[in-house]
């Protein structure tokens, strides 16, 4: 539908880490990854607040499951790719598990794969999903990625394994950015689990010193990078991973973490746009079986962009019923 607007127009962006693993790892070890149907099928009444959603650990059967209601409903949908064969050789046997979906077309996608990551993170091909989605006769780049886990070092700032990994992944992060949006003045995003521990202690949400090194890794001279959530929040870190898990009476992990981003690169631009309204999503569950749709909580902006007698074209999201999708 094309619609006039000479006012702004917002969009609504959301990145979440769903917590829905492989279908073969849920069942080999269903306590890992619990009642994954059950909140993914949660989740989609929440899909049409959203604009554009940025989601990680999305693994068929789930994957699929999204993707049907997603494109039911007209939406533009970008996933990880399968492995390669090189891959499986290696036993990394799972894809990437990112996915883009957009109310707005995508009119172009690529995909990075790191290097092999370590502990559980072995198995799985991690990387970065892109997709440049148009508004009219401007786009906006999005950049979604799942980085190395930390698997008992999530307060260790001191030199480890884990850490060193995704050094080398931000690095290969940041020179795919720079080469594909070096071209133009389009609003960056960079969004998703980026396992990096934000906050100093559980109850301190001052800058870790993890935090900082990725700052300067992603540092390039062409923008500034803003933490949206930061900025919304008073200079702190907010809490996105508060160690509860997802089911009633669930042993506690270690919480007080911030390990999920929405960073906007910003440059000088011919197009007039501000980011707003960035907050945390807990996506707290309510008369249901378990507490949380995920064990992580969710990411939101609202991308702003000024522009006078613009034609946005957007898509219809209907509020289909939810009986209307196979969830395996």
């Amino acid at each position: 539908m094309a619609t006039t607007k000479d006012t702004t127009q917002k969009l609504s962006i959301l990145s979440y880490n769903l917590f829905c693993l492989p279908g073969v790892a849920s069942a080999f070890s269903p306590s890992s990854c619990p009642l994954s149907t059950e909140r993914s099928t949660a989740f989609l009444k929440h899909i049409p607040s959203y604009d554009v959603i940025a989601l990680q650990e999305v693994w068929d059967p789930r994957y699929k499951s999204l993707e049907k209601y997603a494109r039911l409903n007209n939406m533009h949908v970008v996933g990880s790719s399968a492995p390669s064969t090189m891959n499986y050789l290696s036993l990394r046997i799972f894809g990437g598990g990112l996915m883009i979906m957009s109310k707005y077309p995508i009119v172009d996608t690529q995909e990075i794969k790191f290097e092999k990551g370590s502990h559980s993170d072995k198995f799985v091909t991690k990387g970065v999903l892109y997709a440049k989605v148009k508004i009219d006769s401007s786009y906006v780049h999005i950049f979604n990625t799942h980085l190395q886990a930390s698997y008992g070092h999530e307060f260790d700032f001191g030199p480890n394994h884990y850490a060193n990994t995704r050094k080398k992944q931000l690095k290969k992060m940041a020179e795919f950015v720079q080469r594909v949006t070096s071209k133009d003045h389009f609003p960056i995003l960079l969004a998703g689990d980026f396992n990096v521990n934000a906050r100093i202690a559980p109850d301190d949400g001052a800058d870790s010193p993890e935090y900082t090194e990725m700052l300067g890794l992603l540092h390039n001279e062409s923008y500034k990078i803003i933490d949206i959530l930061k900025e919304h929040n008073g200079g702190e870190h907010p809490e996105t991973y508060a160690g509860n898990g997802v089911l009633h009476g669930e042993k506690p992990k270690i919480g007080g973490q911030r390990l999920d981003f929405i960073l906007h690169l910003e440059r000088e631009s011919l197009l007039k746009y501000t980011f707003s309204e960035g907050k945390v999503v807990t996506f707290k569950a309510k008369d249901e079986v378990f507490t949380h749709i995920s064990d992580h909580y969710g990411q939101s902006v609202h991308l702003e962009i000024h522009a006078e007698g613009n034609t946005v074209e957007k898509s219809n999201v209907a509020d289909l019923s939810l009986a209307s999708i196979a969830l395996a």
